[in-house]
């Protein structure tokens, strides 16, 4: 068995409840695969999606009553999961922090969003989503930016002078 390498690979069926395992030798099986599988002792062979690899079998199943992976579906199968993603979902709009014992959640900064992205944007166990958009910069960051507008910019008065005009009117 040079070259073969046995990986335990987790299973969804199409409406299913709970994760099944099986094994397979093809290492290129990853998660979001859609794979043909024996079912039940006649051995019917269903469609389900890949949700986990392992190297490890799963110490409450026997190996040997581990079934193998028939192999990936074809187009036709594959088109059941087409809106299934079995990817971790990782929220990068927001992180835990400590504060006077408690654990609060605040937003993060973009520079921690492209941060996170660099990090986990590689990993194809991780989905990277963003629950909340990223929080308006800060204008008291923002002083040099303002310098360069006019300070006499005095329109404002002019407002003010007619909504002053306005409520005088009733």
């Amino acid at each position: 068995m040079f070259g073969f390498y046995t990986y335990y690979v987790s299973v969804w069926f199409l409406h299913g409840q709970r994760a099944y395992t099986y094994k397979t030798r093809d290492a290129s099986i990853n998660i979001n695969t859609v794979v043909l599988v024996p079912v039940g002792n006649g051995g019917e062979v269903k469609p389900a999606i890949v949700s986990g690899v392992h190297t490890e079998p799963p110490t409450e199943i026997p190996k040997e009553r581990i079934k193998f992976v028939v192999g990936k579906a074809g187009a036709e199968d594959c088109a059941l999961f087409k809106d299934i993603d079995m990817r971790v979902p990782l929220d990068i709009s927001t992180k835990a922090l400590k504060v006077n014992g408690k654990i609060v959640s605040v937003l993060t900064t973009h520079e921690e969003r492209v941060a996170m992205r660099r990090q986990y944007g590689n990993n194809p166990k991780v989905k990277i989503i963003e629950k909340y958009p990223e929080p308006k910069a800060d204008p008291k960051q923002n002083k040099n930016k303002n310098k360069s507008k006019k300070t006499d910019d005095l329109s404002w008065i002019d407002k003010i002078e007619e909504f002053d005009a306005f409520m005088d009117d009733k």
